[in-house]
């Protein structure tokens, strides 16, 4: 559940942080927002990959 409210945010901030991008440069390149929406697809991928990473210990030692 903490995972699912983490994903959630981080979203809020990547939308915020485009958007200001976006208004405040005014030259928001076609390459930057294809690489943002690609993260964007896989970021409950990658959350899920690094939650079992830092469950699972064998990884530290």
């Amino acid at each position: 559940m903490k995972l699912i409210k983490l994903g959630r945010y981080v979203m809020l901030v990547y939308y915020f942080y485009a958007a200001h991008n976006y208004y405040i440069v005014g030259n928001y390149s076609g390459i930057a927002y294809l690489t943002g929406m690609f993260m964007l697809l896989f970021l409950p991928k990658i959350l899920r990959f690094i939650f079992i990473l830092k469950t699972n210990r064998r990884y530290y030692q």
